[in-house]
């Protein structure tokens, strides 16, 4: 048994994401964890949907909004709210496409029926409601025309449905709360869930993977009726534990509506909540709690990674503080006061440590710099182990804003963190901004720490001479790896080509356990200037680096 930790920095534009995947290939699924730490704005969230299934996720465990600026929370709500959508297009697609199936011998009839059944049940019947969901679907199979158009029969269905089904509630039968409000999206949605369970089981599918493909379809046409973007998440995230900064500021609407499992199922914005729906588990984790194991310990936990709690805000007063081992906490005050109680983790496998922050300022990771490397952490057992003898990667706070990774006012080279924590791999993840991020007081003085082997941005879109194809959307002529300067960028950054500049870790076991200078793991990344044939022009291509710490 060995476990594997890949740490993904994705490309969220100006914003910040950290998808972490823990994992031992020999006890499969049941031994994986998985964090996702923020999500950019809103309109990452297929992105980061994308990331998470091609990493082989069925389950997020835990889902992390370090602040609640919207570069950090607002592809969070995008996810929760598909999640939530799916959950509603599950719970329609599994009783329609059920009260059709006995009629799949006959395409046309099938059509009818599956219409028929789903307008019952956006009417508000449930399992409860199966009689009545039965006889909708018999009044339409008698009333509807067996035409040669099977989806013309289902408009029709879905249209006389709809009729009889208000009859039937104004007359004294009610059922359930009615999910769709409105006559013309009730027809739409039951138009869309039989023309796509018609047209799966035309082609002879089972009756599960048929409601699986009717769910993502109709999830897709809720989401898109929300205003958010499309995509159907499978149920990723319907137990996911979410943590927050809790109420030591306001949240946004949007982000408690979508703890609350909030659907707009109209253009009038009803909303609705999906039958069945449980709470997502919620908290405010105290500091120095470990995260992915809270639900108990792998087999193997002496040697399993683990994420700890670092920073975040004084449940009392709201103010920002940082970790200090068995000592008080202590304050982080240089910054606003969203971006001091900032949520911190630093992920601990072995001897290799990595830390995350949001837009914590540099007095909170000067003084987590001092405190990891010098007081214990938890194993995933909760037993204390001696802290890891440096921060081998971490992503600046703040999208390398000048507020972090150095104090501004220093003359200390390299300054407090750098010096104290020693990185090898320092990553920014920014985006098209007007701050601009990232600093050039940043990225000079990673250039100049003695430890940092080479440091890499999702994206440069500002002239920095210590990164050199920051702002440049043509092709590189001279290849990044090798080139004195450390900044590495990710990606395409912003020229031609669809290749996000997506930043992955991944650590092996072995790796993380080797002695002080001899541990290792790799960054991956997109790398529009790589080394071509002698003599050849740079030709891009996924590099993979190899480091030691």
């Amino acid at each position: 048994m060995a476990w594997q930790l890949d740490i993904h920095v994705l490309d969220v534009g100006q914003g910040q994401s950290v998808l972490i995947v823990a994992s031992d290939p020999v006890l499969g699924a049941a031994a994986t964890r998985t964090l996702l730490i923020d999500g950019g704005h809103q309109q990452s969230a297929p992105d980061i949907h994308n990331k998470i299934a091609a990493a082989g996720v069925n389950n997020v465990d835990v889902m992390i909004s370090t602040n609640y600026d919207m570069d950090h929370l607002g592809g969070l709500i995008g996810l929760l709210r598909a999640d939530n959508a799916w959950q509603l297009a599950n719970h329609v697609a599994g009783l329609a496409v059920a009260a059709a199936w006995p009629h799949a011998a006959n395409p046309g009839r099938f059509h009818v029926a599956a219409a028929a059944a789903a307008m019952a049940v956006m009417h508000g019947a449930t399992a409860a409601h199966l009689n009545r969901i039965t006889q909708t679907v018999g009044v339409m199979l008698a009333t509807v025309p067996a035409v040669p158009n099977s989806q013309l029969m289902a408009f029709q269905s879905a249209q006389g449905a709809d009729g009889v089904l208000r009859n039937w509630i104004d007359g004294g039968m009610p059922l359930g709360a009615r999910l769709v409000a409105t006559p013309l999206q009730r027809v739409n949605y039951a138009y869309a869930v039989a023309y796509k369970a018609g047209q799966d089981q035309a082609l002879g599918l089972p009756q599960a993977t048929v409601t699986a493909n009717v769910a993502w379809a109709l999830a897709g046409l809720l989401c898109t009726t929300a205003g958010i973007p499309a995509l159907s998440t499978d149920g990723l995230f319907r137990n996911t534990r979410v943590i927050d900064i809790g109420n030591t500021t306001p949240p946004p609407p949007l982000w408690t509506g979508a703890l609350a499992g909030h659907v707009e199922t109209a253009a009038a914005q009803q909303v609705v909540i999906p039958p069945g729906f449980a709470a997502r588990p919620y908290a405010f984790a105290p500091m120095g709690t470990e995260l992915l194991w809270a639900g108990g310990a792998p087999a193997n936990p002496a040697t399993a990674p683990v994420a700890v709690v670092v920073s975040g805000p004084n449940p009392a007063n709201g103010q920002g503080r940082a970790w200090q081992g068995p000592n008080a906490p202590v304050p982080v005050l240089t910054d606003t006061p969203s971006n001091n109680a900032s949520i911190g983790v630093v992920v601990r496998f072995n001897n290799f440590a990595f830390m995350t922050c949001g837009d914590l300022p540099y007095d909170g990771e000067d003084a987590l710099g001092v405190a990891l490397t010098n007081h214990p952490l938890p194993n995933a057992a909760g037993a204390a182990v001696a802290g890891p003898p440096r921060i081998a990667a971490y992503t600046c706070g703040h999208h390398g804003a000048n507020t972090a990774t150095s104090n501004p006012a220093a003359v200390m080279v390299p300054p407090a963190f750098l010096n104290s924590a020693t990185p090898r791999t320092p990553i920014i993840s920014c985006g098209p901004n007007n701050y601009p991020h990232p600093h050039v007081q940043t990225t000079a003085r990673l250039q100049a720490a003695a430890s940092v082997s080479n440091f890499y941005l999702t994206n440069c879109r500002h002239v920095r001479p210590e990164v050199p194809y920051s702002a440049a959307p043509a092709v590189p002529v001279i290849p990044q790896r090798g080139h004195p300067q450390k900044g590495r960028v990710a990606g395409d950054n912003g020229g031609p080509g669809a290749h996000l500049g997506d930043i992955q870790l991944s650590v092996t076991q072995a790796g993380s356990q080797g002695a002080p200078g001899a541990g290792s793991y790799t960054v991956s990344y997109w790398d529009r200037s790589m080394p071509g044939v002698a003599g050849m022009a740079p030709a891009p291509g996924v590099a993979l680096d190899p480091v030691n710490f």
